[in-house]
C-alpha cells in the first residue's frame, strides 16, 4: 500500500474509510494467498538502499 504525503493520514480516517483504503489494490499489491485452507508464512525483507 502506498500512501502519498497529500493523503489524509491513515490514523485520521474514519474506520469505514480506513477499511476501504487497506483493502484497495495498488501498483505494489501482490496476492499472498487465496482460499481458506493451507498454511501461510511471510517474512519482511528490508529493501536495499542503493549506494
Amino acid at each position: 500500500m502506498q500512501v502519498k504525503l497529500a493523503d489524509t493520514p491513515l490514523n485520521a480516517l474514519p474506520r469505514k474509510e480506513l477499511k476501504i483504503r487497506l483493502r484497495a489494490p495498488d501498483a505494489a499489491t501482490k496476492e499472498l494467498f487465496s482460499g481458506s485452507s493451507g498454511r501461510f508464512s511471510w517474512t519482511y525483507q528490508k529493501p536495499q538502499v542503493p549506494l
